[in-house]
This record gives structure tokens, sequence and C-alpha cells, in this order.
């Protein structure tokens, strides 16, 4: 197995459950092969470069080339198999060419991501507040992560992977620019939310304000109006515009909010995420109006109770139904 395919994949975080295995193997290791993973994975890690798949395999390559192209040869129980070494002085050759690397490589991402090199990330399963320089905010969801300069306010300009939502702050009438894989989101002041995942429909809604949504691969570009949204195909290029309804569920808090929302509503979205069965005595309870704040982890009789205190109902419960009345 291939140990620069293995590196490879290891830094596109593409490995598959065999590969794992081999990695953890060559990990464990005290020998070349664990160093060169050390170099590697200390050069990739260094979390103000965020390569392109091309700029990857272009650090590899240029390893090969002083390295050869070795494999590792995996190690089972009670086998003694040999495990292609790197003498010292190709062992010299990789660190030394990881330090170019790093150097050259660091100066072409610079220069064309125009220094952005101020990453935030937001851990998986957490929402992460950001305030920028300018006290422009953003909320970052699980797993996302965020870059900007520290000319940033002389060039109000961001990147995003993942979803994030901006309250962007007017300053000094400088427009202010999401990056996002193929597409740009420009705007002046306004809130809005854009959700971009690698090979994922990338969206935009607009909540307030104006933005210019803009392709510049296929020269495309529009302009939102509030309660718009666009989502945009990156493998087929389809674009679409469309209106939408004010979101009840705000990730950023984990809550739903309801405002004169009828119960027959809140019951349908009680039952599906809570998996249960909850009914109404009569049917003309469903058109009872409901407001109020529901956490979308928040105890199910917690939520029960909030609800019967409000609109004045009472609940039975019979194994896994529960009647209001």
């Amino acid at each position: 197995m291939n140990i620069f395919n293995i590196l490879t994949k290891f830094i596109n975080r593409s490995l598959n459950q065999e590969e794992t295995r081999v990695l953890e193997q060559i990990k464990k290791g005290n020998g070349n092969n664990s160093r060169l993973f050390s170099i590697v994975k200390d050069y990739f890690s260094y979390k103000a470069v965020d390569l392109s798949a091309a700029d990857k395999e272009r650090v590899f390559e240029k390893i090969k080339l002083n390295t050869g192209n070795f494999t590792y040869t995996d190690h089972k129980p009670f086998l003694k198999k040999r495990i292609t070494k790197l003498n010292l002085a190709t062992y010299a050759a990789v660190a030394s060419v990881a330090l170019l690397i790093s150097i050259g490589l660091w100066k072409y991402v610079t220069d064309n991501q125009g220094e952005l090199n101020i990453l935030i990330e937001a851990p998986l399963a957490q929402t992460r507040e950001v305030v920028l320089p300018d006290s422009s905010k953003v909320w970052l969801n699980g797993g996302a992560s965020l870059r900007y300069g520290k000319n940033y306010l002389k060039d109000r300009k961001v990147s995003l992977t993942g979803e994030a939502f901006f309250d962007v702050r007017k300053y000094n009438k400088a427009t202010f620019r999401v990056l996002v894989n193929e597409f740009n989101v420009e705007v002046l002041g306004t809130t809005f939310n854009i959700k971009a995942y690698k090979n994922q429909h990338s969206e935009v809604k607009l909540y307030t304000g104006k933005v210019n949504f803009e392709v510049p691969s296929l020269n495309r570009k529009i302009t939102l109006k509030p309660m718009e949204e666009v989502t945009y195909d990156p493998l087929t290029k389809e674009i679409q515009v469309s209106s939408f309804e004010k979101d009840e569920y705000d990730w950023r808090s984990g809550k739903y909010k309801f405002t004169d929302k009828p119960l027959k509503e809140i019951i349908a979205i009680l039952n599906q995420n809570y998996s249960v069965t909850i009914l109404l005595s009569e049917e003309q309870l469903g058109e009872s109006m409901f407001s109020g704040a529901i956490g979308k982890d928040e105890p199910l009789a917690d939520v029960l109770d909030k609800i019967c205190i409000s609109t004045g109902l009472n609940k039975t419960i019979e194994g896994d139904s529960i009647t209001l009345y």
C-alpha cells in the first residue's frame, strides 16, 4: 500500500477503514515512515494554510522526487515483514523539501487568498459566535470555518466553509464580501444565512437588506431581496431563486421560535422530532395559537407543560400516545 496515497487521503479526510488501520500502524511505529507522517501532519495541520487538492498533490510530488516512491508493508502478528526504510540522508531530504515547500506554498496561498490567514473554526456539533473588527457578527454552525485577513478593515473580505449566519454592519461604505467555493456574496449591511458544504447544494437566504450573489465562472450575478433565497448546484451549475417564509428553527440557539403558531402545526413538529403520537381531543383545538420558544433538545414533558400552560389545556398519557384536551 503506497504511503503517499495513505498520507494524501489522510490530509483530504478520505481514508477508508482499511487505510485508517494502516495509518494507525504507521503512527505507532518509530521508524522513518512514522517520521515522514509527522512531517506531513505538522505541515498540513498549520491552520493558516488551506491548500486545494491540486496544491496538496504538488507537495507530495515534490517529496516523492526526493525520497522515491516507496511503499508501506503491513506487519501482522507473528509475521516479520520488512518495512521499506528511508536512509538518514533521504529523511533529511524529506525534511528539507517539506520546509522549502512550506515556505513556497505559504507564499502561493497567501498571494492567491489575499492573505486570509486568520482562521476561526466551530467545533463539530457546536456553534460559535464571531465578532469581526468592524463589529459585524458571524455565527458559525458546527464544523464551519471562517477566514479573514489582518487588513480586514481595508478590504472587508472573508471566506467561508460550511454554514454561517451573518449580521453585517455598515462600515465606511465599504463592501462586505463572502467567498464560498465557486460563488461570492456581496453586501453593504444586512443579515443573511449561507450554507455551503463541499459537493452539496449551496444556499443563501436573505433576511434583511440586499445582497448580490455571483458565480464568476458563469458570469452570473443575481440581486436578492429580503425573504428570497438562492440555491446553487456546483455539479449542474443550476441556479434557482425563490421566496421563503421566516425560519422558525434557529440553529444558532437550537430553539424553535413560534409567534401565533396554530397548535396543530406545532404538534406535527413535535410528533416528528420526538417520535411520539400527540393527539387533540377536539379538532378545533388545533386552531389555538401558541407563541414561545422550544429548545430542540428540550425534554418532551417540559415542552408539553409549556404548551398546556400557554393554551389552558391539559394532557393525558396512555402508553406512547398523548392527548391534549
